[in-house]
């Protein structure tokens, strides 16, 4: 698009440098402010649940968790997805989960990803939001659906629907402007049962 002189406005972005204009949430402040909370209750052993997509927004997110975690005393660590394949997570997770020194929360990169962490927790024989707690990311609507309710962050559609608009019609009145530098705006904190305070 950028080549053919289209202009065009999105929501996230691709790779450092293209000549875009976008808009997107700062992950990295929002996964941090999950960890905070975590650490604020008392957990000390959080376990960041990636996937394997190499998005830029993806490694906001984790190096949010892992600068947040770095004041946890035994520190944050993290579990991958290997070809993003939930069976084989689950599994991870499952072994992760038994013997002392198991991880008593899980910061899920999205709320796609605490799905499998509720599974891995109870297959465990824990209990999500009394043994371990779980946060996702994005707060669908099935977030409300879980039992127990699962603590998540709320993207702000309103504000990132109204910069897109405004930053779209800036490029239709002004084509020939370099697109202006990217835009990150804060996400909420949505918190539910599966964090309650230990």
């Amino acid at each position: 698009l950028a080549e053919a002189g289209f202009p065009f406005a999105a929501f996230g972005r691709t790779a450092p440098g293209r000549p875009q204009t976008w808009v997107d949430i700062d992950s990295a402040a929002a996964t941090a402010d999950l960890v905070g909370l975590l650490l604020a209750q008392g957990h000390r052993r959080i376990c960041y649940v990636n996937s394997a997509a190499s998005l830029p927004w993806m490694a906001d997110r984790r190096a949010g968790l892992l600068e947040a975690g770095a004041a946890a005393p035994d520190g944050a660590f993290e579990v991958g997805v290997p070809d993003d394949d939930p069976v084989a997570l689950a599994r991870t997770l499952q072994r992760l989960l038994v013997g002392p020194d198991r991880p008593t929360a899980l910061v899920c990169a999205s709320d796609w990803l605490a799905l499998t962490a509720y599974q891995a927790v109870r297959a465990a024989g824990l209990a999500v939001g009394t043994d371990v707690a779980v946060t996702g990311f994005n707060d669908l609507p099935l977030c409300t659906y879980l039992q127990p309710t699962l603590t998540s962050v709320r993207l702000p559609l309103p504000a990132i629907a109204q910069a897109l608009v405004d930053r779209l019609v800036s490029a239709v009145e002004d084509r020939g402007a370099t697109p202006p530098e990217g835009l990150l705006l804060p996400a909420e904190r949505v918190v539910r049962g599966s964090t309650p305070g230990r």
